[in-house]
Formats: structure tokens, sequence, C-alpha cells
């Protein structure tokens, strides 16, 4: 019971004296025990006394828990606790055993407390109930609370992402509408741009036209500057006069070749005649197999004309060594030996094409003035002075003695297949047309501008392995033997196999300024025979 007071909220009840004294009187009576010993009078009243003082009821404190509830039954409780003291001082003062009464009322007292202890459960039990009731309560409101918050956070949620959804639609629809937008502007700026590139297109078409047209009006303006600056004897040559020079010495090859010429079909295609004529050809870049020669010599009926076949390709022959020894050599005319005095010396020239040829690997435009600068100066202007004219003559000897040297060794080679009774003709003849073909390298190469003689090796470069004859070739042009066919259809022999070249293509590279020497214009075609 001790410990149950003692355990309950709010601290003893008002009649927890009892209870206090009766621990003294346990105290007192386990210490008598001890000492074997009754206690006396003196001491039992000592204690008592000091019992009073400590419990004295009106000194207790009031519990706040137990205000209330038990104050109709307090003063009977305090009667019979004061009935339990009396008992208890009198068990003390010396009785053996205790009264009856007594007991009755300390049972009454402990029943007393045990009802004030069950209506206190009773109490406490029902403020439980309530308590938890109350709890319960508060548990399902705050999971009312809850859930009412849960729910409206799945509407807030299914809401905003019903706004969030409805956004994104508008503004995936803007984003459509604006690219759409953006599409058309694009396709707007695209036409405009396409306009504007091909009005540019044609602006600069134009442009670059009147640059051109420019460009040669300064030229000639340079041109007719350049000829009051140097001598006239220096001033350039017009493409279509170098062209017009070129096929004259054409024709008198072709010229000559049919008129001293005089061997039938069957000589010329003997095998050892064929062979080392087709191996001149070949060497001098006339061809590029002698069989296709051979087959479209066999097969053409024209040839089968006395002298026609072997003039045909000695025209060929003659052509390519005469442009290869004189056009394209700028130093043709130094052919003296050593005894030679008044002759430009062969070794000379040896030197000044490697001198030339030097220069030209890191200075092109230096390399072919020094070149004409060269010739110029040992063909001077004329004048009263006498070493001038003394060099004008060694230079005008020195040409001559190389036509005659360029002539001679070309009758040697065919003096066998020629006429007989005309050979002072034809080798005169020879002379004449190869001093004038001497001449006009010596003219064109007292010039800036550079001579090119194109032959089979150097078409290749520009149109391909295998040669084909077509009427727009820039750089082909058919032999007067395929007149007849393309007299009526000029597309006749498109596509057909080259088989010789009569003449080679000439080409001049650079400007009489002495400029542009990377860029080539062709003067004068090939002449071409096809299979």
């Amino acid at each position: 019971m001790d410990k149950d007071f003692k355990n309950w909220p709010g601290g003893y009840p008002p009649d927890a004296a009892e209870g206090q004294a009766k621990q003294v009187a346990a105290q007192v009576e386990h210490s008598c025990k001890v000492s074997n010993a009754l206690p006396e009078d003196s001491h039992v009243k000592q204690v008592a006394k000091q019992f009073d003082g400590s419990t004295n009821m009106t000194k207790l404190p009031r519990p706040t828990r137990w205000e209330g509830a038990d104050s109709r039954a307090r003063p009977e409780h305090q009667a019979k606790s004061s009935g339990v003291l009396n008992s208890m001082v009198s068990m003390l003062t010396g009785s053996s055993a205790p009264h009856k009464e007594s007991l009755r009322a300390m049972e009454e007292h402990y029943e007393t407390l045990l009802a004030n202890a069950k209506w206190e459960n009773e109490v406490l039990g029902k403020d439980i109930l309530r308590y938890r009731e109350k709890l319960h309560t508060q548990k399902r409101e705050e999971e009312d609370a809850l859930q009412s918050l849960a729910d409206e956070a799945h509407r807030n949620i299914a809401k905003d992402k019903n706004n969030h959804e409805r956004q994104m639609i508008r503004e995936r629809n803007a984003h459509s509408w604006e690219l759409h937008r953006v599409k058309q502007d694009c396709s707007t700026h695209i036409e405009a741009a396409k306009k504007e590139k091909e009005m540019a297109e044609n602006s600069c078409k134009k442009l670059e036209h009147e640059f051109e047209v420019m460009e040669r009006k300064i030229r000639d303006l340079q041109s007719v500057q350049l000829q009051s600056v140097e001598a006239v004897k220096w001033a350039p040559h017009s493409h279509s006069d170098i062209e017009h020079k070129l096929k004259s010495i054409f024709a008198r090859v072709r010229q000559w070749a049919t008129e001293y010429s005089f061997l039938d079909i069957d000589q010329v295609l003997d095998p050892d005649f064929f062979a080392d004529m087709a191996t001149r050809l070949k060497n001098r870049g006339c061809i590029g197999d002698a069989n296709l020669l051979y087959h479209a010599l066999c097969s053409n009926k024209s040839m089968k004309k006395p002298g026609k076949a072997f003039a045909m390709v000695l025209a060929a022959d003659l052509s390519f060594e005469i442009m290869l020894e004189t056009i394209g050599d700028p130093f043709c005319a130094f052919v003296g030996r050593g005894e030679d005095k008044y002759v430009l010396g062969e070794r000379h020239a040896r030197c000044f094409r490697a001198l030339v040829q030097l220069i030209r690997n890191c200075d092109v435009a230096g390399a072919e003035n020094l070149r004409c600068q060269l010739l110029r100066l040992l063909d001077p202007v004329a004048n009263d002075a006498v070493s001038v004219n003394l060099m004008k003559r060694i230079a005008k000897e020195s040409r001559e003695l190389a036509a005659e040297t360029i002539a001679n060794k070309l009758f040697e080679t065919y003096t066998e297949k020629l006429v007989a009774e005309r050979s002072t003709d034809a080798r005169n003849s020879l002379k004449a047309l190869t001093q004038e073909a001497v001449d006009l390298s010596w003219e064109l190469w007292t010039r800036k501008a550079r001579i090119e003689v194109l032959v089979w090796a150097d078409l290749q470069e520009h149109v391909g392995k295998t040669i084909q004859y077509g009427a727009d070739a820039k750089a082909l042009e058919a032999h007067p033997l395929h007149n007849r066919e393309l007299e009526d259809e000029p597309q006749a022999l498109d596509g057909a196999e080259v088989v010789l070249l009569c003449s080679p293509a000439i080409a001049i590279a650079g400007t009489a300024e002495g400029r542009d020497y990377d860029k080539e214009k062709l003067i004068k075609k090939a002449i071409v025979v096809v299979g």
C-alpha cells in the first residue's frame, strides 16, 4: 500500500499519516526485538512526541489531484485516524494486545483506503478510457486531416498536370506555328538569295567580260607603249600573223614532198623500209602505234596513187624535224664550229641553253627575258656603227648556215628515195624552206613570249592516251586527205583514232610584256590522219 501511495500522482492523500505511524511503530517494534527488551515508557513517549511533531495533520500539504474527490470522507477519516493513533499509543504504552475496537477501526480504515483506491482506480480507468477515446478521436481527426490533405494534394497535382498539359499543348501549337513561319521565311530568304546569287553571277560575268575587254585594251595600249619605247623591230607579232607564216611553211613542206617523192605504196609498206620510217616518225613524235599507221595506209584507196603515201609520211617527218630544229629551239642559229670566226658557235648555244634552263627553274620570267635579250643583243638595231653592222652580219650568216645545215641533213636522209634527176632542185628548194623557218624562229624568239612545239606525247597530256579526232577538237585539224568525207558531214570522223600527226601543234606561252608564262594559247592546230 505504501508503494501504491508513493507512486500516485500528487503525493500522499490526507490520511497517509496512519501509514507513517504504522511505519514508526514497526520501527520501534523492530528495535525492541533487536534489544530483546520492552521499550521504556520514556522512550515510547519520546518517539510518540517525535512522531506527533513530524506528522502534524494540519501541516500536511493537500495534493491537488485528490482535491474534491475525497472531501466528503475527510472528517470521518480524521476521526478514525485519531482513533488509530490512540490505539497505537495504547499499544506502545504497554498493552499486551490491541483493543478490539482499535482492530476494527484499523480494518475499517484499511477498507476505506481500499475503497478509495478502487474508486480512484475507477476514476483513473474512466480517465484513461476518456483519454484513449479522445486520443483515438484526435488520431482519427489527424488521419482524416492527412487524408484530406492528400486528397487536396492529389487534386492540386491533377489540376496542375492538366494546366501543364494544356500549357504544353498551347506552347507546342505556338512553336509549330512559329516553326512554320520560320520555314516560310527561310524559303523566302532562300529564293531571294538564289535570285541575288543569279544576279551576282550575271553581274560577275558581265564584270569579267568588261575586265577582259579592258585587259585587252590595256595590253593593246601597253603594246603601243612598248613599241614606242622599244625599237619597232622588236614589236610583238600578232597570233594570226604567226599562224599564217606557220601554215605557209607547212604548205611548202607538203608541196616539196609531193613534188620530189616517187615511191609507190608497195615500196612504202616494205617491211624493212616501213620499220625504219616508223622508227623515225615515232622518235619525232608523229605517231603512237606503227601498226595503226600501217593498216591505215593499206586500207585507204587514195594511197594507191604512186608517191602519195610516201609524200604524206615524208611531209610529216620533214614538218616535225624543221619545227623541232628551228621553231622549237631559240638558239637554232648557233651551228658554228670552233674555227668559224664570224658564225655563232654551237658551244655558245649549249652554254646559253643550260643557263636559261637553270634560271627557269626558279624564275621563268627572268629566264625568258634573258633569252630574249641575248638574241636581241646579237642582232641589234641597224645604225652606222661598224661594230653593230658586223654583229648583224654574223647573226645573218649564222641563220643561213643553220638553214643549210638542217636542209642538208634532211636531204641526205631521203636522197635515195627522191627523184635523182632533180636532186639539185630538191636540195635548193629544201634550203629555201628551212631558211624561212630559221628566220621565223629568230623573229619569234627575240620576243618575250615562249614558243612551244607540241608532239604526240604533249597532245596525250591534253586529250588522253588515245588521241581521237573531233570536229570541235581544239588542237586537231583533219588532213586534206579527209576533205571529201567531211565535206557533207563535218562530224563524220568524230571519235576516229588518230594514226599520224602530219604537222605538230604550235602554242605560245606568256605575253609581250614578259608575264603569264603559265598560260598557253594554241596558235596552230596539228594536222592529223585518222584510221
